[in-house]
């Protein structure tokens, strides 16, 4: 047997060329890096490190044995700001390496605060967009807690609430010209005047100056006149309107926003846009024809919207074409799948001697009974309905942009 003894013939190396490290001011840390070095002497007794010391004097820093560096006082940034030490491995056989740089850092005590937010700013109306907080600072303490996320609010208030604004100065009226809506579009819940009887006995909900608000108790509607409408809208058509809603505590009924019915004998809806289980849903029957008399086609299209019953002003637009039938919610085209719109198919109506129909507001004519039915519990404003044309998208998306916003 011939047994080969190993002598020690090489000296510590470091895995890096310098090491860093930080460390908040005041605290005592019994981790601030580590530094690690290796021996390639193949035994134990000469290839292991035994000890890590740290060369430098009067240092307030300690390193154990495994290369852990700690700092034995608490520290002042404003004292020193970097402490630069000089760190040796020893191996167990003795052998010292060359001495590697550390560098720690003393953080100044931390506070996630903000700085520089002003508190007030005046804006000249007319001037375009203006910095709100242009030396807005953030302090963050990632040594203290590493930030994964960041999530601020900015809210705007101002003094009056308007129909789903923050802001009155503009009327329901001027809002739609300033964004260029079809002046074909009608108005079917317009202020109250000797012009305009059938809203006369509506409440209104006063204080608002963009434009008549009506509210609706479950009990009332109203009939529009003849003359104010063609009863037949076309093939194309948009019906637009601001609503404020919330769940019913009974049972969840129809309640009808508008409603095109027979006028006698019959109960049948031509036409209508109605809140049901909170879905928004829109019925359009079409006319008979010879020729798809037997042809089953979509007739009503039923939306899941939260916003129908969360209490706040919406607005709400559905255009209808041979194309099919789109919702505008709050100016955005609201994204159809499966699982939150519904569309049932139907038989076209079939004619029927000697009836005419009726367009409501707030609830629905039955022909039948001679009486309203399905009364709306909400407010309403700005109900419009654009025969033979759909209203253009970006129109839509402008009725709903505040004269005051928040741009970001």
């Amino acid at each position: 047997h011939v047994t080969v003894k190993d002598v020690n013939e090489y000296i510590p190396q470091w895995g890096e060329e310098e090491y860093s490290g930080q460390v908040e001011e005041g605290e005592v840390s019994d981790f601030i890096l580590r530094v690690i070095a290796t021996d390639r002497d193949c035994s134990p007794t000469f290839g292991d490190i035994c000890q890590y010391t740290i060369s430098s004097p009067d240092q307030p820093f300690h390193v154990d044995q495994h290369g852990v560096i700690t700092n034995t006082a608490p520290l002042s940034a404003q004292e020193s700001r970097s402490h630069v030490l000089s760190v040796i491995a020893t191996d167990c056989g003795g052998k010292e390496s060359s001495p590697v740089l550390v560098t720690i850092s003393v953080l100044p005590k931390c506070q996630t605060s903000w700085a520089d937010v002003s508190t007030s700013m005046t804006y000249i109306p007319g001037t375009g967009p203006q910095p709100i907080f242009p030396a807005a600072h953030l302090t963050l303490c990632p040594a203290v807690c590493p930030t994964a996320h960041l999530e601020t609010t900015l809210t705007l208030h101002t003094d009056h609430v308007g129909v789903g604004c923050d802001r009155d100065t503009y009327s329901l009226a001027s809002q739609r010209k300033m964004c260029g809506a079809s002046s074909q579009a009608v108005e079917l819940l317009p202020a109250q005047s000797e012009e305009t009887p059938w809203v006369n006995n509506l409440n209104t909900d006063l204080g608002r100056e963009a434009g008549p608000v009506y509210q609706f108790d479950g009990s009332n509607g109203a009939v529009v006149p003849q003359r104010i409408v063609n009863h037949h809208f076309g093939n194309e058509f948009t019906i637009a309107t601001w609503m404020r809603h919330e769940r019913k505590k009974r049972k969840q009924t129809k309640e009808q926003m508008l409603c095109l019915s027979d006028d006698h004998k019959k109960n049948r809806h031509h036409t209508s846009l109605f809140v049901r289980n909170c879905k928004l849903v829109l019925l359009f029957r079409r006319e008979y024809q010879e020729e798809e008399r037997n042809v089953f086609k979509p007739a009503e299209w039923r939306w899941n919207v939260p916003q129908v019953c969360d209490n706040s002003w919406h607005h709400y637009a559905v255009s209808v074409s041979s194309e099919g039938v789109e919702l505008y919610l709050d100016g955005e085209l609201f994204s159809q799948d499966g699982e939150n719109t519904e569309i049932i198919d139907d038989w076209p109506l079939h004619p029927a001697a000697d009836l005419k129909t009726t367009l409501t507001v707030g609830a629905c004519w039955h022909g039948s009974d001679m009486k309203m039915k399905h009364s709306l519990r909400g407010y309403l404003a700005g109900l419009s309905v654009l025969p033979g044309k759909r209203e253009h998208s970006e129109v839509l998306k402008c009725l709903v942009q505040c004269s005051e916003s928040l741009q970001l």
